[in-house]
């Protein structure tokens, strides 16, 4: 996991680095996997973060911090697809 928790006083937050040029639907679905993740292992997650560092000077600096019930949605996004992508397989071996 690229990611990393800080504490700020009120809680542990998430946050997960990325590069490039904006923050993109499939990044909210990726860190809602990994707090389940975290959440599933004992760890404190009280909010996720997800920060865009620009590689280049046309490219601007993003925050989005997402909400339990966007987390909660792409959660169930991702389990859902874990289930197409275990179905797929099953049918390709025959």
């Amino acid at each position: 996991m690229e990611n990393t928790g800080i504490d700020y006083g009120n809680g542990l937050t998430n946050i997960d680095l990325k590069t490039g040029n904006n923050i993109w639907p499939e990044h909210h679905t990726q860190v809602s996997a990994y707090r389940h993740i975290l959440l599933e292992n004992g760890h404190q997650v009280d909010r996720v973060r997800i920060l865009n560092i620009p590689r280049h000077e046309t490219e601007s600096f993003q925050e989005v911090i997402l909400s339990e019930s966007v987390l909660n949605l792409n959660w169930m996004l991702f389990a859902n697809l874990l289930k197409v992508y275990d179905l797929r397989k099953q049918l390709n071996k025959g």
